[in-house]
């Protein structure tokens, strides 16, 4: 075989490695491990996808694996999830969530729309049982 097919065989291969490890923000990690905890996948099965198949877009922080832990993620996925945190240390940060919108409600009426719509419920059930059928 000549010296510049082994290369490219060489960088084809690597190319496909580079490929099977699939690039997750760590929302997306975060969501993955915690319905894999809800579906009671076993641990060793989660442990071993985040070692063999994750590579991480964004920073995974101490805190977040702590959050995990504490929903439910077992000891060998905790310590796949530490060697990310090691892994991902010189990535950005993730990005915080959007502010939740503010709702601004109505404006409460004025005061003589307050005594008119007071005055019409007033009516309303001073003349409740006049306008019950009389069955007798």
């Amino acid at each position: 075989m000549k010296p510049w097919t082994l290369r490219l065989c060489l960088i084809f291969a690597l190319a496909l490695a580079a490929q099977a490890q699939s690039k997750m923000t760590v929302d997306q990690l975060v969501s993955f491990v915690k319905s894999s905890v809800q579906l009671r996948h076993d641990d060793r099965q989660i442990a071993d996808y985040i070692k063999k198949n994750v590579k991480l877009s964004n920073r995974l922080t101490p805190r977040m694996v702590e959050d995990l832990q504490g929903a439910g993620a077992g000891p060998l996925t905790v310590n796949a999830l530490k060697s990310l945190i090691t892994e991902s240390a010189a990535l950005p940060l993730p990005v915080p969530p959007p502010p939740k919108p503010v709702v601004v409600g109505i404006p409460p009426p004025d005061s003589i729309e307050q005594k008119r719509i007071l005055a019409l419920i007033t009516e309303n059930a001073r003349n409740y049982t006049r306008n019950l059928p009389n069955f007798i």
